[in-house]
C-alpha cells in the first residue's frame, strides 16, 4: 500500500469519525441531526436503553443511552430541552429536576410520550436502571 492511499484511508476514517457529534456522556448524539439511528423499539440486542427528546411524541433532536448508567448533572445543552423519554428492553430511568438526583424525580419504565409540568424541560440528572 502506498502512503498517498494510506493518508487517504486516515483522512476518510477520520471524516467520518468527526461527522458523527460526541455527547458529553460520552455517546454518540443519535437521531435526524447527527445521521445516526436511535433505537425505535425493542431489538436483538437485550441491553437496557433510553432516549431522551427535545419535543413532545418522541420528535425532535435526541440521544439515546444504554447500560446501567448513572448522570449526576446532563450536559446544559440537553437540560432544558428533554420534553419525552422512550425506554427499551425492560430499562428504566429515574429522572430528577435538579443535580445528583436532587429536588423531584420520576421512575419511568415505560415511554412517556410527554413529561409532567414539574420535568418539563428541567432533566438535570438521571439514573438507568434494568
Amino acid at each position: 500500500m502506498r502512503i498517498g492511499q494510506i493518508l487517504s484511508a486516515t483522512a476518510l476514517i477520520m471524516a467520518v469519525m468527526l461527522s458523527t457529534p460526541i455527547t458529553a456522556f460520552g455517546q454518540r448524539e443519535c437521531g435526524p441531526t447527527a445521521n445516526v439511528a436511535c433505537p425505535s423499539g425493542p431489538s436483538s440486542d437485550p441491553t437496557p436503553q433510553v432516549c431522551f427528546y427535545t419535543q413532545p411524541d418522541f420528535g425532535g433532536r435526541f440521544f439515546c443511552e444504554s447500560g446501567l448508567r448513572r448522570v449526576n448533572q446532563v450536559d446544559e445543552k440537553w437540560r432544558d430541552l428533554i420534553k419525552s423519554v422512550q425506554v427499551i428492553n425492560s430499562a428504566s430511568v429515574l429522572i430528577c429536576e435538579e443535580f445528583n438526583r436532587d429536588g423531584e424525580c420520576l421512575l419511568i419504565e415505560k415511554d412517556r410520550p410527554e413529561l409532567p409540568p414539574n420535568l418539563y424541560d428541567h432533566l438535570y440528572s438521571y439514573k438507568i436502571k434494568e
